[in-house]
């Protein structure tokens, strides 16, 4: 599944093949065997059609299949694992200037209260004791991990209220919403800034935690159990 978007026309493909990395602004290839399908969001532009179309070409697809947003075949909705919910808004790639979405990194390790961008940033950047702030012009998603202590949420908070306060880059400060975010309930509008999002990965990590948290439990447990019978 490869979705070319901006007015530059940039090609990123997805390691997910699923209907929920759709966005209507964009345009996704999906190929499957010899077939190939070009999916045209019915916001997105001349330039995402040419390469699309392109894209199919130098995969040297036999058959092509081109339609637009409501116009899919059943075929299309089974290889994407049936329709599911998808992303409607513009903002969640680019806005009308070009904007890139930033990733923050809230954490007081050090003894103070840092926010850190995250350069490259990925899915994977982002660990389960910290909190983020993901700036998607529009939207400044707080990402709230599950080991993360309450200093870091409430710090989240304060400095996106200042990041925000700061800015002068064109964007009408009152309509920016603050949305907070929790692992595994990740709206498609936040998963769709990650253009590699695994909703199995995050599933893991949850996972990964339950254990770990049955096992500090489970050692509290048997510690004061030791405790008594020394007593």
């Amino acid at each position: 599944m490869i979705a070319p978007y901006g007015n530059g026309a940039r090609a990123v493909q997805q390691s997910e093949c699923c209907a929920s990395k759709l966005n209507s602004f964009q345009v996704y290839c999906v190929i499957k065997d010899d077939t190939g399908f070009l999916w045209r969001g019915e916001k997105s532009n001349e330039n995402e059609h040419k390469l699309g179309k392109q894209i199919l070409d130098d995969f040297q697809i036999a058959n092509k299949v081109d339609f637009d947003e409501g116009n899919e075949q059943d075929e299309f909705w089974a290889i994407l694992g049936g329709k599911d919910e998808y992303t409607h808004v513009k903002d969640m790639m680019l806005a009308d200037n070009d904007f890139e979405p930033m990733l923050f990194e809230i954490s007081n390790k050090s003894g103070y209260m840092n926010m850190k961008q995250m350069p490259c940033f990925s899915q994977q950047s982002m660990l389960s004791d910290e909190v983020y702030i993901l700036d998607n012009w529009n939207q400044m998603f707080v990402w709230v991990g599950t080991k993360s202590n309450k200093f870091e949420k409430s710090g989240a908070y304060r400095n996106a209220d200042k990041y925000i306060a700061a800015l002068h880059d064109g964007r009408k400060k009152e309509v920016i919403q603050i949305i907070e975010v929790e692992p595994t309930h990740e709206p498609p509008m936040f998963k769709t800034v990650f253009p590699n999002w695994s909703n199995q990965y995050a599933a893991s990590l949850e996972v990964d935690q339950l254990a770990l948290l049955k096992a500090q439990h489970a050692h509290k447990e048997a510690a004061a159990q030791k405790q008594h019978e020394e007593t």
